[in-house]
């Protein structure tokens, strides 16, 4: 409770449901149950078929008046991997959304909290992450809207070697539309972070901080018509004193769907990273690196059946590859899970 940022989210939150509290809103509450079998193929639980549980909640706020909108969502989700509980997982995110559209443009405040814990077998970790970012899309040229976003934010990492990130980051994008279904997004992202945390040289644990640039283009695309396609792909570039010149990131997000019948759908959802990260320092040390926001790489097939609006019965089959503080551990591997959905 004595955190700052802590204190923060929790103020900014409350304003904005005070202030919009005479504005229209919807609230939505979605609860979903999963069971399945899952196969671990990384370093973290090597080779190990079970079962897998997990469930989540999801509370969600909605506003729209004028040329104000708004959305708050909270959710929820712990995971027990295995019926010896090997593994549990339990994640908790906060997000809020405010966007007000002016006459040639539009601007908004979006505000991130993430809590997650990873514990079993020898592994113990805490993820704490905060961030807050503004943006502007400027529709001054006509099929061509240009968008800026410029946000901070920070992420903690609580294990046997603590981590500690701040990044501040800056984002332009170049939007070109071809038809009312389908647009394209050019851009560039630059970042300022800094680093520090403990690390290992000589078998022995020192304070260390690290601070450099990511940098690099951007590329978006949409497509909306007999179904639906939106990709985004970054290629970073990692510039710091412990880091060689060859040190980049690829980064890409699709998420894909369609209609199969009256009341059935399937959809792909991909959220990978792959980087090449080389120390500039001697062979032995493991110096405090760039750990990414994202920890989470994940692949994922999905086939809904939705009898009505508030009921849904699916099919979910992933990937999954969770690199962990300094790729000390990977949970990696696959499963297969049958899910419930009922919302109101």
């Amino acid at each position: 409770m004595n955190d700052p940022f802590y204190r923060f989210t929790i103020i900014t939150f409350s304003l904005a449901l005070i202030i919009s509290s005479n504005i229209a809103a919807q609230f939505t509450v979605r609860g979903n149950l999963e069971s399945g079998v899952y196969k671990s193929t990384g370093d973290f639980l090597p080779k190990e078929s079970d079962l897998l549980f997990a469930a989540e909640g999801k509370l969600g706020y909605k506003l729209n008046k004028e040329n104000t909108e708004a959305f708050f969502e909270l959710r929820t989700r712990p995971e027990w991997y295995g019926l010896t509980k090997e593994l549990f997982s339990f994640k908790l995110r906060l997000n809020g959304e405010l966007v007000r559209r002016e006459k040639n443009f539009d601007w908004g405040v979006n505000i991130t909290r993430h809590l997650n814990r990873i514990a079993g077998g020898s592994v113990d970790i805490d993820y704490d992450i905060f961030a807050v970012q503004s943006n502007a899309n400027f529709y001054w040229i006509e099929n061509m809207p240009f968008s800026v976003a410029i946000g901070y934010a920070y992420q903690n990492i609580a294990s046997s070697l603590p981590l500690n990130h701040d990044f501040i980051f800056l984002e332009g994008k170049l939007n070109a539309i071809f038809s009312p279904f389908f647009r394209a997004g050019y851009g560039l992202y630059i970042e300022k972070f800094f680093v520090e945390g403990e690390t290992i040289v000589n078998d022995s644990k020192i304070n260390e901080t690290t601070t450099g640039y990511r940098t690099g283009p951007e590329l978006e695309l949409n497509y909306l018509k007999d179904f639906v396609v939106n990709g985004q792909y970054r290629l970073l570039f990692l510039f710091s004193d412990e880091s060689q010149f060859t040190t980049y990131e690829h980064w890409f997000r699709l998420v894909a769907g369609k209609i199969l019948f009256k009341k059935m759908s399937a959809f792909l959802l991909v959220d990978y990273f792959w980087r090449s990260i080389k120390n500039a320092e001697s062979p032995g040390e493991i110096n405090v690196l760039y750990s990414p926001f994202n920890l989470e790489n994940n692949i994922s097939f999905k086939i809904g059946y939705e009898p009505s609006d508030k009921f849904e019965l699916y099919l979910k089959s992933s990937y999954f590859r969770n690199d962990l503080v300094y790729k000390d551990y990977t949970f990696e591997g696959w499963n297969f899970l049958i899910g419930m959905g009922i919302s109101r």
